[in-house]
């Protein structure tokens, strides 16, 4: 089992680059939304471990790759594969429907 990393501007590009499915959560810490879906976050990787890699990144502190992705709202949910952005989700989901978008990209 492995936790959730929280990463920077800096560590983006290695991280998403990887071999395994990435899901990022784009987040604020004052967020509501945000704070309700990080729990969850945490069942899903406890699910999934062997299968994804789940970051958060601080909007606020990581503006520019916030506005790379074009992040308006938040929680924005983004799937990469091989450093690939694969699909984006807005907003809360909740345990069953966020399996179901992460499972959707695993092989």
């Amino acid at each position: 089992m492995s936790e959730i990393l929280h990463i920077n501007e800096d560590a983006f590009e290695e991280t998403i680059n990887n071999n395994k499915l990435v899901l990022v959560d784009f987040y604020a810490t004052w967020c509501p939304p945000c704070k309700m879906l990080a729990p969850v976050l945490e069942q899903v990787q406890d699910e999934l471990f062997d299968k994804v890699l789940i970051v958060k990144i601080d909007v606020d502190q990581n503006e520019n790759i916030a506005r790379k992705f074009k992040v308006m709202s938040i929680p924005t949910l983004i799937i990469f594969k091989n450093g690939e952005m694969k699909e984006v989700e807005v907003g809360y989901k909740d345990f069953g429907a966020l399996v179901e978008f992460i499972k959707k990209h695993i092989d």
